[in-house]
């Protein structure tokens, strides 16, 4: 199944602090690093037996991704969320690889990760901003949503406007303005009653 896609066209990020005790770094590319990264990434993105294999096929190997802009949020020297803004060559930017340990979800961080990414997006020129999802990853949408992300409806409109509608039904939103991916306006789609 295709994964959910959302557009963020350039507006105000809202400015977002983390939780006292937790503080933002770039990844330095270093084995302890991607290590970090990989237990971050295995709690809903990678499987448990994730490698240092996947982590070259999901982040090195991706177009136009600088290892120096992953970000990583530390609590107590250790990691515990990841993202990774990337700038393409046309100044359109991608929120790639969106992580948070279990034991810290619940706290903004998601919220902060969001944040983190769209403000270096802008500063890079960016004016839209894409990224991609599962239906499940629920809290990820809200903080998408919240940061002001739309839906896009591709491929197979229908089915993808009746997977957005379970999505708001579950996190009680009653409507989204849905865009096409070019970011134009599509429709309003409603939640399903």
């Amino acid at each position: 199944m295709e994964q959910l896609k959302m557009r963020w066209k350039r507006q105000e990020v809202k400015p977002v602090h983390l939780p006292d005790g937790f503080t933002v770094r770039n990844f330095t590319g270093t084995d302890a690093d991607i290590d970090s990264w990989l237990t971050i990434t295995q709690n809903g993105l990678l499987s448990q037996d994730a490698t240092h294999e996947n982590y070259i096929t999901a982040m090195v190997d991706h177009p136009d991704l600088d290892i120096n802009y992953i970000f990583i949020i530390e609590n107590e020297g250790a990691g515990v969320a990841t993202v990774t803004p990337i700038v393409h060559a046309n100044k359109r930017g991608y929120v790639h690889m969106v992580a948070c340990k279990p034991a810290y979800r619940g706290l903004g961080i998601g919220n902060a990760l969001i944040s983190i990414a769209l403000r270096f997006l802008v500063e890079a020129d960016c004016e839209n901003v894409d990224l991609t999802t599962d239906d499940f990853r629920l809290p990820a949408i809200k903080s998408y949503i919240t940061a002001g992300f739309l839906p896009v409806l591709y491929a197979d409109t229908a089915e993808m406007e009746t997977r957005w509608t379970k999505v708001m039904k579950v996190l009680a939103i009653d409507t989204l303005e849905a865009v096409d991916e070019e970011g134009n306006f599509l429709k309003i789609i409603v939640r399903e009653q």
